[in-house]
């Protein structure tokens, strides 16, 4: 579409990395310059004293269009927080969002997260995994909620343990880096922007893209609950999810602004 030929970087190379892991490995190493992560993979560096920045927002989570649901078998007799206790979830990563926001809302509902064990699984498996009595429920992500539906329902939009509203990923960098080329930090940044802008306001045309791009059904892309892309980067965005990471990896908080990027 244009948009960081206008912000005069009309020489973007894009990549395609399989895992976050593998992601954030080849920005420390320098061999990408700005990837994608989610928030708590960025904060986990952090706290290890990887110098990442966050430069640019991505995902928005929003109570209001949840697009990760814990759920559990139709006839599931579990109801509340504390019928978790015990129980096995499944989730897509561990020592992560997936995890840590089904912790957090049993943990805020009454029940017991410390009891509870998590298993990693995609959700097409724990779809399969809960039909067969293998895992008593687990989080479930779009594409696949529709999909879930069928044999599942909804438990607990547990995301809004975190907070009503909160950045789910962003656009991350070195520090150094970042500090020695903040011309190039701010023209992303503006391309970004107004990509979000434009993408938030054509949601028929971005499902095309995304229908493209991810090789999905066209069916499943125009039903499903689709994520906004957030306009700002702004610490009260990003501190619910850091203080839910220092609370389940059981190491200190610290200050959005510390991984916000200034130049």
């Amino acid at each position: 579409m244009g948009f960081f030929k206008r912000a005069g970087l009309g020489n973007i190379t894009l990549q395609t990395i399989p895992t976050g892991a593998a992601m954030t490995a080849a920005v420390a190493g320098g061999a990408i310059d700005i990837a994608i992560s989610n928030i708590v993979s960025v904060a986990q560096a952090h706290q290890r004293n990887v110098p990442f920045t966050l430069v640019a927002p991505a995902g928005l989570y929003s109570s209001s269009a949840p697009t990760s649901i814990l759920m559990v078998a139709k006839d599931s007799p579990l109801r509340t927080a504390t019928d978790l206790n015990g129980k096995t979830l499944g989730a897509s990563g561990l020592r992560g969002i997936a995890q840590f926001a089904p912790m957090a809302w049993i943990d805020q509902h009454g029940g017991s997260s410390a009891t509870v064990k998590f298993v990693e699984m995609s959700s097409p498996e724990i779809i399969d995994a809960v039909s067969a009595g293998r895992v008593d429920g687990g989080l479930i992500i779009e594409p696949f909620i529709a999909e879930a539906r069928k044999t599942m329902r909804t438990f607990a939009n547990v995301f809004d343990a975190i907070a009503p509203a909160f950045l789910i990923s962003a656009h991350f960098a070195n520090l150094d880096w970042a500090r020695a080329h903040t011309d190039i930090v701010r023209r992303y940044q503006n391309a970004i922007l107004e990509t979000a802008a434009w993408a938030n306001k054509n949601r028929a045309q971005t499902a095309s893209i995304l229908i493209k791009a991810a090789n999905l059904q066209e069916d499943v892309v125009r039903t499903m609950t689709r994520i906004e892309y957030a306009n700002k980067i702004s610490p009260e965005l990003v501190q619910p999810v850091i203080d839910t990471t220092a609370k389940y990896t059981g190491v200190p908080s610290f200050k959005a602004s510390e991984i916000i990027f200034s130049a």
